[in-house]
């Protein structure tokens, strides 16, 4: 009988004990003294290994937890997950949260993924960095899926180690199905040929993380970042999997140009909405969105192009949280679901939980 398989909806994990022995020779840097080869000869073979020398001695321990799965990532019918299919209903979160910042207690990290779950989510894409241990010790532990992401693609000394100490430190953990290079200008800012770059990152991994069924290199790609790297064709033959961010108009495109690519949409949406803002009208605050020729009042603080409001003294600064707006590269909270799980060959998305708009007295 095999051992059990970590799976989302049984997290089972299993510890493995690491030994190092040492010889008594081998624990000297010019292998075996005169004095070790005497002591062999003269116990009389009670404590002589198969060699005449002594038998090994346990030099250091340690135990890691583990979990067992098969990933496949499919080009035709998206992921899957010991053999069956598993979609991706996922978020793109960054590390920060409300009323703490940065400095996320543990017991947080747990509660986010747990109530993430509850809602019906099942992945986790760090975004844009390497993410707290604490919240991949919870992604294993309750079962939860995580796309790790690099910060930058940079094939300097300094982001080549970067990358390679994190996959050297999270490639035993279950929760981890792929590795992320970068996101958007991340994977092109810099000067350097992006496609170099991310071939010297994605070669860690194929070296530091070699496990049959194993996990994907991808890279979140908007549509700037694809050209500007050279093209999704290009990006194909350094990545396992394609990450498209937005871009939900050229889904299909990139699908027909790649066909034997696996794709993934590695952001989603990011619909406008100010929370606890419902109705129509006036005096809900429902604007109405100018044509670009007449674009001359506030826009979302942050953003060089988004939807725009007239500049008039009774234009109140309120988007409706009934899932209405969107800007132009994004879509719909909702319906951008229905997009995703209407194409067989996408292996699903993370969705942007966007902050609400801001906006530019």
């Amino acid at each position: 009988m095999g051992a059990p398989l970590w799976s989302v909806e049984h997290p089972v994990r299993l510890t493995v004990h690491s030994e190092v022995l040492c010889t008594r020779c081998a624990c000297h840097r010019s292998g075996c003294t005169a004095a070790d080869s005497a002591e062999g000869a003269t116990d009389g073979g009670s404590n002589r290994g198969a060699n005449g020398h002594p038998p090994p001695v346990i030099a250091d321990t340690v135990s890691s937890t583990i979990g067992l799965r098969l990933l496949e990532w499919m080009a035709v019918d998206g992921l899957r997950i010991n053999g069956r299919p598993f979609p991706l209903r996922g978020f793109a979160n960054h590390e920060d949260f409300g009323g703490v910042g940065v400095g996320v207690p543990p017991s947080l990290q747990a509660y986010r993924v747990s109530q993430l779950k509850a809602m019906g989510a099942n992945a986790w894409r760090t975004a844009h960095n390497p993410p707290d241990p604490a919240l991949l010790e919870a992604c294993d532990q309750l079962g939860f899926l995580v796309m790790l992401e690099n910060r930058w693609n940079d094939a300097s000394a300094e982001g080549i180690e970067s990358f390679r100490a994190t996959v050297r430190a999270h490639r035993h953990r279950p929760s981890v199905i792929a590795w992320s290079l970068c996101n958007e200008g991340l994977c092109v800012e810099g000067g350097t040929d992006a496609i170099a770059s991310a071939t010297a990152l994605a070669s860690i991994v194929r070296t530091h993380d070699t496990g049959a069924g194993g996990r994907a290199v991808t890279a979140a790609l908007n549509r700037d970042a694809a050209e500007r790297g050279g093209g999704w064709i290009k990006w194909s033959h350094v990545l396992d999997v394609i990450g498209i961010n937005y871009a939900h108009n050229e889904w299909d495109r990139v699908h027909a140009l790649v066909p034997q690519m696996p794709i993934v949409i590695t952001e989603l949406s990011s619909a406008y909405a100010d929370r606890h803002t419902y109705g129509s009208g006036p005096s809900a605050c429902n604007e109405q969105r100018l044509d670009p020729a007449k674009r001359t009042g506030q826009q979302p603080s942050g953003r060089s192009s988004g939807p725009m409001l007239a500049s008039t003294p009774s234009t109140c600064l309120l988007l409706s949280a009934n899932d209405e707006r969107a800007p132009p590269w994004g879509s719909g909270a909702e319906s951008s679901w229905c997009e995703v799980f209407s194409r067989p060959y996408l292996s699903g998305a993370f969705k942007y939980a966007q902050h609400a708009r801001a906006w530019h007295a």
